[in-house]
């Protein structure tokens, strides 16, 4: 098995930690391993970002995972976080306009 740095990983949700691949995830610590900034770790990990090989690896590495099971976490979170999404709620009508 991978070394996996302990900091990246909690059994609780915490300030900068999101559910990922059924584990919690500081994405701080994920971003400060990888050398990666804080956004680009949030938005690939949501599926909102293509990730290179490099990166992925990067991520992989620092998650404890291989990339087939990151790229598998990826979709189950990006489709977990599209079906949450609400239509933006619009103000009511006022008589006037």
């Amino acid at each position: 098995m991978a070394w996996v740095p302990t900091k990246c990983l909690s059994e609780h949700r915490w300030k900068h930690s999101v559910e990922f691949g059924g584990k919690f995830i500081n994405l701080t610590a994920v971003a400060r391993e990888t050398g990666l900034s804080h956004g680009y770790v949030s938005r690939a990990l949501a599926g909102k970002r293509g990730l290179g090989l490099k990166n992925a690896e990067k991520l992989s590495v620092a998650l404890g995972m291989s990339i087939e099971a990151l790229s598998a976490a990826i979709a189950t979170r990006k489709t977990l976080l599209d079906s949450q999404k609400r239509p933006p709620s619009l103000p009511p009508l006022t008589e006037g306009w």
